[in-house]
């Protein structure tokens, strides 16, 4: 069951927080007549994919592994699903998938360092992109490819995906 309250329009102290009771899925409805809302949590309905991977050129698992070694022959293959490497799924989540990565530049090859996800190891579907302007969404079947600034390698970031919610979180670890 779900909470409910006042809306109240501020920004200090004062001003209450809409509290969710606990980690998961929760739906807020708003209503600007009566300033009330309402939270009620859910639970997903969508199938979980078995597996997610990323993609990419310049990302690398374990600061070793990269997303452009082919997983069958070990040849180099950027941007390809043969070299996409597996998430972590949440013990908690079927639709929450973790992984820790370093992005640095991949040597004998040129392009952009960056990346998109996919849940197939044998082919381009379903996969997703980001949104161009806010790439914390990713969109799937679309978007243009998550691309790391040269700033940004050589360092170690923690990917964050929600399939359910469509959500990517990418982190500096």
């Amino acid at each position: 069951s779900g909470a409910s309250g006042k809306l109240v329009l501020g920004s200090d102290a004062t001003v209450s927080p809409i509290v969710v009771p606990g980690v998961g899925y929760y739906e807020v409805k708003m209503d600007l007549r009566d300033q009330s809302y309402s939270v009620e949590p859910y639970t997903p309905t969508d199938t979980a994919f078995d597996q997610v991977y990323v993609l990419g050129r310049g990302v690398y698992v374990d600061a070793t592994t990269s997303t452009c070694t082919n997983n069958a022959d070990g040849s180099t293959q950027c941007w390809h699903f043969k070299s996409g490497k597996p998430f972590v799924q949440a013990a908690d989540n079927p639709h929450l998938w973790t992984l820790d990565v370093t992005v640095k530049d991949q040597p004998d090859d040129n392009g952009a360092n960056g990346f998109i996800l996919n849940a197939n190891p044998a082919g381009w579907s379903p996969f997703w992109r980001v949104d161009g302007n806010d790439p914390s969404i990713a969109i799937p079947n679309g978007g243009s490819n998550y691309i790391f600034d040269d700033s940004a390698l050589n360092k170690d970031y923690t990917f964050i995906f929600d399939t359910h919610l469509n959500r990517l979180v990418v982190k500096t670890r």
